[in-house]
């Protein structure tokens, strides 16, 4: 899963007109304390975080360990 560490570096048409881009979905967040057990946050770049397996696993159980983050997650209004 792909994380964006800041508003200002998603291009525009991922960010809200809210956030001065033309994207319509909205925008979310999680602490990275909430990343743990099969998945772990692994920053790329700079301005990048990728969520990803801990270990080697089916699709099926990192799909499941992503929806298990899915209460950790807040709307950005």
């Amino acid at each position: 899963m792909s994380v964006s560490l800041a508003i200002e570096s998603l291009p525009a048409f991922r960010r809200p007109a809210k956030f001065g881009g033309t994207g319509k979905d909205p925008i979310w967040q999680i602490d990275d304390k909430n990343i743990m057990g099969d998945l772990q946050a692994v920053q790329d770049t700079p301005t990048h975080v990728s969520i990803l397996p801990r270990v080697t696993m089916s699709l099926e159980r990192y799909e499941i360990a992503l929806a298990n983050t899915q209460n950790d997650w807040e709307r950005v209004d």
